[in-house]
C-alpha cells in the first residue's frame, strides 16, 4: 500500500515539473486529439510506470561511453596528436574493434609520436615518448638487440630528464590521468630490458652473466627524476624483473644475492643523486 502510494506520489510529482515546462500553458483536455508536447509526456508519465532510476542512468552512462570511444576512433584516424599521445598510454577505442585492429592503432601511434616529437621533445612530450621508446625497443629485443638498446637508453635517457617531473602532472596529453606507480613501472622495465640485452651480449658487446649472477646494478641513466627515496626499492624491482625475464618467470634460487639483496645502491652514470 506505502510503496504503491509513493508510485503516484512521483507521478504527479513527474506531471507537476512537465505543467511548469509548458503544457501549463496551453488546453490539456485529456479528450482533446491534439496535445502539445509537454501534454503528452505528462499522461505519459501519469499512465506509464516510471523506469527505475538506476537502468535509465545505466542507460546513459553506456550511451555517453560508446560517444566517447566513437569519438576518440574518429580523432585517431584523424591523426589528433592529443588523442595520438594519449593512446600510446592507453585509451579506450569502440568495444567492436578486433585485439588485432586495437593493437594496430597502438602500434601506429608510437611510430606517429616517435616520428613527431623523437628529435626535440617538448616536457609535456615526454612521458609519451618514453613510453613509446619502451614499447618500440621491447619489440627488437630478439630480432635487433643493437637497435633495441638504442631505443631503450632513449627511453631511460628521457626519465632522468629534470623536466619530466612535472611533466608527468600534464594535462595537454593526458599524463596526469596516470600516477607514479603507472611511471615507475616504466622505468623499472626500461632498466630491466637494458639488464637483460647486457645479460644476453650482443654483436660486438660479449655476454655478461655476472650482471644476475653477481651483482646486479643499472646499465643507464638512473634513478628516474621523479623518483626519492625509492629508487634503490625499484632499481631492486628492475633487477627482479630482468631475472624473470630470462629464466621465465621462475624466481630466483634461495642464496642468490643477485636480484633479492645484491643491489647495491651505486651511483650511476647519469644518476641525479
Amino acid at each position: 500500500m506505502q510503496k504503491g502510494f509513493s508510485k503516484r506520489l512521483r507521478r504527479m510529482a513527474i506531471a507537476s515539473s512537465l505543467l511548469l515546462a509548458g503544457c501549463a500553458t496551453n488546453n490539456c483536455n485529456i479528450l482533446s486529439t491534439s496535445h502539445s508536447f509537454g501534454c503528452n509526456a505528462m499522461y505519459a508519465a501519469l499512465i506509464v510506470p516510471a523506469v527505475p532510476i538506476g537502468l535509465a542512468s545505466n542507460a546513459i552512462d553506456n550511451q555517453r561511453d560508446r560517444s566517447r570511444r566513437a569519438d576518440t576512433w574518429r580523432r585517431l584516424q584523424a591523426n589528433d596528436p592529443a588523442t595520438v599521445a594519449h593512446c600510446v598510454l592507453g585509451c579506450y577505442l569502440p568495444e567492436k574493434l578486433s585485439k588485432e585492429a586495437e593493437h594496430a592503432a597502438f602500434e601506429r601511434s608510437v611510430e606517429q609520436v616517435i616520428a613527431w616529437w623523437g628529435d626535440h621533445p617538448q616536457p609535456s612530450q615526454m612521458p609519451i615518448l618514453m613510453r613509446a621508446y619502451l614499447y618500440k625497443g621491447g619489440t627488437m629485443m630478439t630480432s635487433d638487440p643493437t637497435q633495441a638498446e638504442t631505443y631503450l637508453r632513449k627511453a631511460a635517457a628521457l626519465s632522468v630528464d629534470p623536466r619530466i617531473a612535472a611533466a608527468l602532472n600534464s594535462t595537454e596529453f593526458n599524463a596526469y590521468v596516470y600516477n607514479q606507480p603507472f611511471y615507475d613501472e616504466i622505468a623499472e622495465t626500461i632498466q630491466a630490458q637494458l639488464i637483460t640485452l647486457r645479460y644476453r651480449g650482443m654483436l660486438g658487446r660479449e655476454a655478461d652473466p655476472s650482471i644476475l649472477k653477481d651483482h646486479c646494478q643499472a646499465v643507464a641513466a638512473w634513478p628516474p627524476a621523479w623518483m626519492k627515496m625509492e629508487a634503490g626499492y625499484n632499481l631492486q624491482r628492475a633487477c627482479a624483473s630482468a631475472y624473470m625475464q630470462q629464466y621465465h618467470d621462475k624466481l630466483p634460487p634461495s642464496g642468490t644475492p643477485a636480484v633479492i639483496d645484491g643491489v647495491l645502491d651505486p651511483i650511476a652514470p647519469g644518476s641525479s643523486e
